[in-house]
């Protein structure tokens, strides 16, 4: 399931522009699901509200049974966190709870301070792009780097951490635009 206002996550998404529309679809798509076992992948690309986002994270808690893994991708959370540094309750609850149900969690955000901490904390792969001022040091503080490496990296490079891969350094990867 995506949510994506702006069709970053396109290839592939079937987008609904209401809650309604989106709702309508995730229980056909579960329902064809049961019967099928074929995957599918919607997004929402309706307005962005606090509420809204609160609903389709309580859409995303019901669709979870953990016999087989689903995908949320999230972009731009903090366009839709209340406060820094908090979660809403069904926002939290996939957080800390979803990987039981085999949720596989993915959000991207411009401005880390604008997110949950939960998100950081629950994160197990990062992957860190170019940076400025205060989100370099947290960056490289969390890393265990020095901050002129998260300061250096060029558009479309990121240092990607993998926590579960024990104490490693993080890799530095480049990526390209396809055309």
């Amino acid at each position: 399931m995506v949510w994506d206002e702006a069709h970053d996550q396109a290839r592939g998404t079937a987008y609904f522009s209401t809650p309604a529309a989106f709702g309508a679809a995730l229980l056909e798509a579960e329902r064809a699901n049961r019967e099928t076992g074929r995957g599918y992948r919607i997004g929402y690309d309706g307005p962005r509200s606090v509420v809204i986002f609160e609903w389709w994270c309580a859409c995303v808690w019901t669709v979870l049974d953990g016999t087989r893994p689903t995908f949320v991708l999230i972009e731009e959370l903090g366009a839709v966190c209340p406060h820094p540094g908090e979660a809403t309750p069904a926002h939290r609850r996939i957080l800390s709870e979803g990987r039981k149900f085999a949720l596989q969690y993915h959000a991207t955000t411009q401005r880390p301070q604008e997110i949950s901490k939960t998100v950081f904390e629950n994160a197990a792969t990062w992957f860190v792009g170019q940076q400025k001022g205060v989100n370099v040091k947290r960056f490289a503080d969390h890393l265990d780097i020095e901050p002129e490496r998260v300061r250096d990296l060029k558009p479309l490079e990121f240092l990607v951490l993998d926590e579960r891969a024990g104490p490693v350094p993080p890799k530095l990867v480049r990526l390209r635009y396809q055309k």
